[in-house]
């Protein structure tokens, strides 16, 4: 590095003065070698920068598998026996299959910015072809089933086959039941507990949504709503109200 900075300055000086006993054309051949040799070595600040992007590229990397595998975790007897008893073993295996390759499909896509919830939907066919919902960060939800998987088919973002995301649906239903409400502007849903579901067969995007909102005595009720949203009117019914 020090021969390099000191071939570098030479650029400005003449070379009759740096080199005074060798030829002129014997000098420029030197210098030229010089000046290429040094070109061409890597600079140690450019190498620790690009080490640095490197590891946090592969830091992120293992932060997002880890991430993936957690929310892919397989369904257990012990952590979901409810689940478990209505499917049965042998289909919680297929499902517990189907959850690793479903989510990576989905992640991959370019309209999903990171998959944080994978669950059964509940247009699920028990016993005949379990359907996995999947959700993304920015709100876009893919719907995945056993026959996609097999057949490699793409996924398709709910938003391409119904024209909305979810959050636009959940939207949707929250201004129905708004003027139900004595306080609208108070109702904030449990994001982590609501569901959103295609009914492909009816062409209706099913919504369960628990929520909570105030009322006249500054207290906080909780309720769980289901809206049914017609995918062509975009119209949305509310089916049940449950006062919790």
């Amino acid at each position: 590095m020090k021969i390099c900075n000191s071939v570098n300055r030479l650029k400005s000086m003449r070379l009759s003065s740096v080199l005074p006993y060798v030829s002129m054309s014997a000098s420029v051949l030197l210098l030229s070698s010089l000046l290429s040799a040094c070109d061409s070595s890597p600079d140690p600040i450019d190498n620790q920068m690009q080490q640095k992007v490197e590891a946090q590229r592969l830091q992120d990397e293992l932060a997002l598998q880890a991430h993936l595998k957690e929310v892919g975790k397989p369904i257990t007897e012990a952590n979901n026996p409810e689940l478990y008893q209505q499917w049965g073993s042998e289909w919680i295996e297929i499902i517990n299959n189907m959850l690793p390759l479903a989510i990576e499909r989905v992640n991959d896509h370019p309209q999903c910015d990171k998959v944080m919830k994978a669950e059964i939907a509940e247009s699920s066919i028990q016993g005949k072809n379990p359907i996995l919902n999947i959700s993304c960060q920015n709100g876009e939800n893919y719907f995945v089933g056993l026959n996609d998987i097999a057949n490699q088919i793409e996924p398709t973002p709910a938003s391409e086959l119904f024209g909305r995301g979810s959050n636009d649906y959940i939207q949707l239903c929250k201004e129905k039941i708004a003027p139900e409400m004595q306080f609208p502007e108070s109702i904030q849903h449990d994001v982590k507990k609501t569901k959103v579901s295609v009914n492909k067969l009816a062409r209706e995007v099913d919504v369960l949504l628990p929520f909570k909102v105030k009322t006249a005595y500054d207290t906080e009720v909780s309720h769980v709503v289901s809206c049914k949203i017609d995918s062509k009117t975009q119209t949305p019914k509310v089916v049940q109200v449950v006062w919790q």
